[in-house]
């Protein structure tokens, strides 16, 4: 999660290239010597990783990650930052859920829809967790981060959000970083 800027040249008898120069073109003071921090760092690099599964360039999705990286630089508020990045994370993936019915009680996660009635053949969940997700919905950065959610309600909330990711990321696993994350949520 260190962005550098590197020159390379391509042989035309080779596929391979040969990175000449390599040299950070963002200076980020506190992530790396920050304990928190660090470990959101660690925990947005495993998300990436098992959710990036293609070569394709994508500036909006870089763009987001490296803006990222530069508020967390210097903010001092991330107790909700997961739940924030997840949610993010999923509109620039393709998915991000989608709230059809204000009421909606179920939360459809092979649609991403909350919907009023459990859907036929479609996995849903019903419960308090899924309440506070149709509610977090829609609302800014600055907002989702200081929405008063206790521990338990963003370990279940996290919990609600890796399933969402699971069907709709092939091979989806359970991220190591997340333990670690839990533990210091106060």
């Amino acid at each position: 999660m260190a962005p550098i800027e590197f020159t390379y040249y391509q042989r035309s008898d080779s596929q391979l290239g040969k990175m000449t120069e390599a040299q950070l073109y963002l200076s980020l003071q506190d992530l790396r010597f920050h304990p928190i921090k660090s470990v959101l760092l660690f925990f947005m690099a495993e998300m990436l990783l098992h959710t990036l599964h293609e070569d394709a360039k994508d500036e909006p999705l870089f763009q987001f990650v490296q803006d990222e990286l530069m508020w967390l630089d210097e903010s001092s508020e991330f107790t909700n930052y997961p739940i924030y990045w997840l949610l993010e994370l999923t509109q620039h993936l393709g998915f991000y859920p989608y709230v059809v019915d204000e009421q909606g009680a179920y939360f459809d996660l092979e649609d991403g829809q909350f919907v009023q009635h459990s859907p036929y053949n479609h996995t849903s969940q019903k419960s308090e967790t899924v309440n506070l997700l149709r509610e977090l919905i829609g609302h800014s950065k600055n907002e989702l981060l200081a929405w008063n959610i206790s521990k338990s309600d963003r370990k279940k909330l996290t919990q609600l959000l890796f399933e969402y990711y699971q069907f709709h990321i092939p091979n989806f696993k359970e991220l190591k970083s997340i333990e670690i994350i839990e533990s210091i949520w106060s």
